[in-house]
């Protein structure tokens, strides 16, 4: 027996990913090619450290995160509220650029910063929604036999 989530929820979950995508592939790459221009943190104590991170984490990241969405859309739960949250840090995390001091950035790029927060915090409360059986797969065949 398939079990498929709600098509609105598949729908919220498309728009999500679709919104850190953006977000965070026009925030991390202003990161990568303006390194200097973003203060030092913890993790990251120069811009190659910055540099070198954005090129592993991203695309590991982001890829988890369309891989968590095929899955759900599949209605295999298994790994989503995982698979989600982790590609959530990505934009979940950008506020730490202000643990090393205010950015010497753009407006636009500072913008940047709070839609990857916003769409970090969506998808973390999908995945929460997710790993407390809240957002319950339909039984397709039951679906269909009720329209």
């Amino acid at each position: 027996m398939t079990r498929r989530p709600p098509p609105k929820s598949v729908t919220v979950l498309a728009a999500l990913i679709a919104f850190n995508i953006v977000s965070t592939t026009l925030h991390y790459t202003h990161n990568f090619v303006m390194a200097d221009d973003y203060p030092p943190v913890i993790f990251f104590p120069n811009s190659l450290a910055y540099q070198i991170g954005i090129a592993v984490f991203y695309p590991l990241l982001t890829g988890l995160g369309v891989w968590g969405f095929v899955r759900y859309r599949a209605g295999k739960m298994r790994h989503v509220p995982t698979a989600l949250s982790a590609y959530a840090m990505l934009g979940f995390t950008s506020p730490g650029h202000f643990f090393g001091g205010i950015p010497d950035v753009p407006a636009f790029f500072m913008a940047t910063i709070s839609t990857d927060f916003g769409g970090g915090v969506g998808l973390l409360v999908f995945a929460a929604l997710v790993g407390t059986r809240s957002l319950m797969p339909l039984d397709v065949e039951k679906a269909a036999a009720a329209v």
